[in-house]
């Protein structure tokens, strides 16, 4: 009875849906495996792109703090440039008194009765420097009131004054002068008392002229231009 019980169940058995089982839950099997290996991949590839991540928003932060600091100094630089012209005025204004004692030393040197005072007008964000000048009578007046031979003669005093000052508020001896056309404008007299001083004071001058200089200046290197060709020549 046993033996026909076994035989009928065994009968009732499909073998081949059994296997196509089997088969299914194999590759299901796999595929559960596939898929925990990519959520694995996808973890470690996640947790890379995370670390990489905080780096670059390290990276971020530290370029942040580098930005703040150049922008504070740029802001301290800005400050700075913002009072270079009130540190201007204040440095030409204590050098006015010497340069007026100087600019006047050469006028007397020149042979002129003139005296100069400088003043520093600010307007808003500008600054003059104006010229007044005392003639011989003692009447004080504008630079541009004077005629160009007297403007030349206040103008050369103030340019070698300039040179003066330098001299001794640099503690150096500056042995060059380039002086342009400082003649043109000047009498004789005028002449006379720029090269007496030039005389009283040696340094190595270099004077540009359109004039005929040679019979008071010893050594001279003439230019002439003639059919688009400049020659020089020198004369002792």
């Amino acid at each position: 009875a046993l033996h026909e019980e076994l035989t009928l169940l065994y009968e009732g058995i499909d073998l081949e849906d059994i296997k196509n089982t089997r088969i299914q839950l194999q590759d299901k099997l796999k595929d559960i495996e596939a898929s925990i290996e990519n959520n694995n991949l996808q973890f470690v590839e996640d947790r890379v792109n995370l670390e990489r991540m905080i780096k670059i928003a390290d990276e971020v932060q530290m370029m942040q703090a580098d930005l703040d600091k150049l922008t504070d100094d740029f802001t301290a630089f800005d400050n700075l440039v913002s009072t270079l012209p009130a540190f201007r005025v204040f440095e030409i204004s204590r050098a006015i008194p010497k340069l007026e004692d100087f600019t006047n030393n050469v006028l007397r040197e020149l042979g002129s009765e003139f005296e100069v005072q400088f003043n520093l007008d600010i307007v808003g964000t500008r600054t003059d420097f104006n010229i007044t000048v005392c003639d011989e009578n003692g009447k004080w007046r504008g630079f541009g009131t004077y005629s160009g031979g007297e403007r030349q003669r206040i103008a050369l005093a103030c340019a070698l004054a300039q040179r003066e000052l330098a001299q001794s508020a640099g503690g150096f001896q500056l042995n060059i002068l380039l002086m342009d056309e400082v003649f043109d404008g000047l009498d004789a007299q005028g002449r006379e008392a720029l090269l007496a001083y030039l005389y009283a004071h040696p340094a190595q001058y270099f004077i540009i002229t359109h004039g005929d200089l040679t019979t008071i200046i010893q050594d001279t290197i003439v230019v002439t231009r003639e059919n688009g060709i400049s020659t020089f020549k020198i004369k002792d």
